[in-house]
């Protein structure tokens, strides 16, 4: 500054321009862009989720196929006829409640190869965008995107929210297993955040699909 002042009687318009650059940098007047808050252990929490509504379908399933078989030869005067009806129906219970348990058994390891894809190798996300819920059945549940601009198309509704990220040219076998997508269940105020570190850690992800729905088998 003293320097400056010196230059205000042999130069004054430099003096003006050192007097500006200290104004800028002491009072930080200009225009920050604000930080992007890092959403990695809210995301990490709600990957973490317990499954606990699979959980207990698994284990009403699995206990009724039991059921059926047992029934099946314990009633001593039972139709040839009604017990093979009784053995089929609980074999075909007892191999739904295998998939979902088989399902609800390998999802940690699942989300660990997606938190892994998203940190390291942010390349292979074709698709970041939130959905909502519409329906759910025992086998398939219906997602719907949410049209971007999301925060102009976010529903009013609580629940049922959800982040779904798409693989870039899945394998075969990522496909018929469903491993090339996955959808994370979450709050509604939370769906603007997510996406936006989301698409921080890939920005060449693109956004929703042009459709009116998803079913997810």
């Amino acid at each position: 500054m003293l320097a400056a002042r010196e230059l205000e009687q042999t130069d004054p318009e430099l003096a003006d321009v050192c007097f500006d650059v200290h104004y800028l940098i002491v009072r930080h007047e200009w225009s920050q862009a604000p930080a992007l808050p890092d959403q990695r252990a809210l995301f990490v929490e709600r990957l973490a989720q317990r499954q606990t509504g699979l959980i207990a379908v698994a284990v009403v399933v699995l206990v009724s196929a039991a059921l059926l078989i047992v029934l099946a030869f314990a009633i001593p005067r039972a139709a040839p006829v009604a017990r093979i009806v009784m053995v089929v129906c609980g074999l075909a219970f007892g191999g739904t409640g295998g998939t979902i348990a088989w399902i609800v058994a390998t999802a940690p390891a699942r989300r660990r190869r997606l938190l892994a894809t998203i940190e390291e190798h942010p390349e292979r996300l074709a698709r970041v965008y939130g959905a909502v819920l519409v329906s759910h059945g025992f086998r398939q549940a219906n997602l719907r995107p949410i049209a971007a601009p999301e925060t102009d198309h976010l529903p009013a509704r609580g629940g049922g929210f959800h982040l779904v990220i798409e693989l870039a040219d899945p394998t075969p076998r990522e496909r018929r297993l469903g491993l090339h997508r996955g959808a994370v269940a979450v709050k509604r105020d939370e769906v603007l955040a997510l996406l936006q570190w989301l698409r921080s850690q890939a920005p060449g992800a693109a956004g929703p699909p042009d459709v009116a729905g998803i079913v997810w088998a």
